[in-house]
């Protein structure tokens, strides 16, 4: 008998066979899907075109047409209504 787990030799070493096989079957499956993900957002990250000033708007005073709307500014770079 094993003195660590109680079982006979032959069963401990099965079942330590066991759950060293679960926790590769489980690494190698969150490495799979973390390696999909990064594939998938790299992907989207290409195919979609992102205008990062989009809503924002610039940081001079004035009046600012943009496609959602005219933006008025104040001196300070505040919006103004």
């Amino acid at each position: 008998m094993s003195r660590r787990s109680g079982l006979p030799g032959a069963v401990a070493g099965i079942v330590v066979w066991m759950v060293r096989r679960f926790l590769v079957l489980v690494g190698v499956n969150a490495l799979v899907l973390l390696g999909l993900l990064v594939v998938l957002e790299l992907g989207v990250r290409q195919l979609i075109s992102y205008q990062i000033g989009y809503y924002v708007g610039p940081p001079t005073a004035g009046h600012h047409p943009r496609p959602y709307g005219d933006l008025v500014q104040n001196s300070l770079g505040h919006p103004d209504r």
